[in-house]
């Protein structure tokens, strides 16, 4: 659709010329509940030369922007010299809900994932010259206390929060954007949002005493569009934070009220409660991430939810 459009304007030339200045963007993962949403979105602009990489047994395609990679297997700096990447996003990850902490192969697997590939993309970024946007996680903190900033003690207590703390060093070319994610994912899924989806008509518990200030992966996908569009990058962490703090079971009505799902929820207190919400340090920054995103100003939770159930994106995913 690009092409035919800057073909019809300024003819077979002109398209040339403008595929040469476009920006090359590589999404890392493109299955899985983040890469999905962020894969999807920037397919469906028209200013960039995307590339998407999956690992899924029958997800190539004969499409040449799509490219067969297994992270724990393959060599990165052989995708990176056919891509030539302006900017790289990684959306491989090995989510909690994956890792047996009692399995040894599991474990190590989560930290070549989540700790070795990050390191070794940021060094391909140093000698390749190209920036790369890393998602971090509220994970790395232990949910103790909570009001976690920048700069906070990263205290994770299990394998997933102590594998992420390693891929998020700072490194030159390398931007960490922190934020805990909901989002659709493509079939079943492990995620929050796709297990909600699958208990209409059931009665769940929804806890008051968890406490969250995440983003959608819609949010991030805008993020991510608006600090390449912007080129605006620094070599430090950044927690991405909304207008506001919900507790869980507010967040499942928010779900519940925006997907039209027929649901009971119970408001109750779990077990032990956890407080991961985070702060920052620099609140002009986080500010103008949204701002180049497109929002007019710093959006609530509810406001996120409801964006993220009437995107078509979201829609073509759970379809």
């Amino acid at each position: 659709m690009m092409t035919l459009d800057l073909n019809r304007i300024i003819g077979i030339h002109g398209v040339n010329i403008a595929q040469i200045f476009m920006s090359r963007i590589l999404i890392l993962g493109s299955t899985g509940m983040l890469g999905t949403m962020v894969s999807r979105y920037f397919l469906d602009l028209e200013d960039y030369d995307v590339a998407l990489t999956t690992r899924a047994p029958g997800q190539e395609s004969n499409e040449s922007y799509i490219f067969k990679f297994d992270a724990s297997v393959d060599e990165m700096d052989s995708l990176i010299q056919k891509v030539n990447p302006d900017y790289v996003i990684n959306c491989i990850g090995i989510i909690k809900p994956e890792i047996d902490e009692a399995n040894q192969q599991s474990i190590s697997n989560a930290i070549n994932i989540n700790s070795y590939f990050p390191l070794q993309l940021s060094n391909n970024a140093e000698v390749h010259k190209f920036k790369y946007i890393q998602i971090g996680t509220d994970c790395v903190f232990s949910g103790n206390t909570g009001n976690y900033v920048e700069s906070s003690f990263q205290d994770a207590e299990d394998v997933y929060g102590k594998s992420k703390i390693g891929g998020e060093v700072v490194h030159n070319y390398k931007k960490v954007v922190r934020a805990s994610i909901v989002g659709p994912e493509i079939g079943e899924g492990k995620s929050l949002l796709n297990w909600f989806l699958s208990q209409e008509k059931n009665e769940i518990n929804g806890f008051k005493d968890h406490l969250w200030n995440g983003i959608t992966t819609l949010n991030f996908a805008k993020i991510a569009h608006g600090m390449i569009k912007s080129d605006t990058f620094s070599q430090n962490h950044q927690h991405l934070i909304p207008k506001d703090i919900v507790s869980k079971f507010t967040l499942l009505e928010y779900f519940k009220n925006y997907f039209d799902i027929d649901i009971k929820i119970n408001e109750i207190n779990s077990d032990k409660s956890v407080n991961r919400t985070l702060n920052t340090e620099n609140i002009e920054f986080n500010n103008l991430l949204w701002m180049n995103a497109g929002y007019d100003h710093v959006p609530t939770i509810e406001e996120n939810i409801k964006e993220l159930a009437e995107s078509d994106i979201s829609k073509g995913i759970l379809s």
